[in-house]
């Protein structure tokens, strides 16, 4: 298992970005199943539908990032430690 650094957004009102943003580290094999881990998704499957396509088998970290937003995660960024 590797571990990745995952940076969020929360939603408050502050002219301090240590104010909203967070940062978790996650166990996992790769980003990908860091991102899924954190978001408490065992099967992309379930958020697909045809309002919010994906290829869940061949996404990309960044197009798993941006999809996730429209289920409110507000993923920025992702490192590996």
């Amino acid at each position: 298992m590797n571990k990745y650094e995952i940076t969020y957004l929360i939603d408050v009102v502050s002219k301090n970005p240590e104010d909203y943003t967070l940062k978790c580290i996650v166990e996992a094999e790769n980003e990908i199943d860091a991102i899924k881990k954190d978001a408490g998704i065992t099967d992309l499957k379930e958020y697909v539908s045809e309002f919010f396509p994906l290829d869940c088998e061949n996404c990309t970290v960044d197009e798993l990032m941006k999809f996730l937003m429209n289920f409110g995660f507000c993923y920025t960024n992702i490192k590996k430690l």
